[in-house]
């Protein structure tokens, strides 16, 4: 998303399917990054018509939800993914905790999340969000080891981007370099001609 251009080469998966859910929610990445929320959240609502009764736009489209404070319709969506879900999903019992906390309720329960994101595999990526509120420093660094070691996909382009505000400097240079992002970094600014 940070490259020249590639608000346009998001338009190319989108017009080949454009109902999937895949290229809708990058297109509502998009929308977000612009602050446009509103229309974001409507954006997913799209995925939905292809496949109302789905786990992904349905999870999507909590989450999305939750973020500006659709509660009601959020879990409305999280029991529409239930019909099809595992009996333990881990991702809809994390997304359902945060409404709970938004709702005035306990904090979630990180340390019991971060056991079952060992054996259940939840997506490091739709995990992230929620470590803002749980201010834990030992939790998300735990978190983003935690990807790493399973080498979630999506921690390529978190390690590739800007650094996350939540997380140290000292632990973010530290798991570029075990990952080999610092070397490959410098590698690329000196094919660029950006050091010399």
């Amino acid at each position: 998303m940070n490259l020249e251009g590639a608000a346009d080469e998001v338009f190319i998966p989108a017009f080949l399917d454009p109902f999937g859910s895949i290229p809708i929610i990058i297109r509502a990445g998009f929308l977000l990054r612009e602050n446009r929320v509103l229309d974001a959240a409507a954006m997913l609502e799209i995925s939905l018509m292809q496949d109302r009764d789905g786990y992904a736009p349905n999870f999507h489209s909590a989450a999305l939800n939750i973020m500006i404070g659709r509660l009601d319709a959020a879990q409305e969506r999280i029991q529409k993914a239930r019909e099809v879900a595992h009996a333990d999903d881990l991702s809809l019992d994390a997304l359902e905790w945060v409404i709970n906390y938004r709702r005035g309720g306990s904090l979630p329960p990180v340390w019991e999340t971060l056991e079952r994101m060992q054996t259940e595999r939840l997506s490091f990526f739709e995990q992230r969000d929620r470590f803002v509120e749980w201010e834990d420093e030992r939790v998300i660094v735990a978190a983003f080891d935690l990807g790493i070691k399973q080498r979630h996909p999506e921690m390529r382009a978190i390690l590739h981007g800007p650094k996350p505000p939540e997380l140290p400097e000292l632990e973010w240079r530290r798991m570029k370099d075990i990952t080999g992002v610092t070397r490959f970094q410098a590698g690329l600014q000196e094919r660029r001609g950006d050091v010399y």
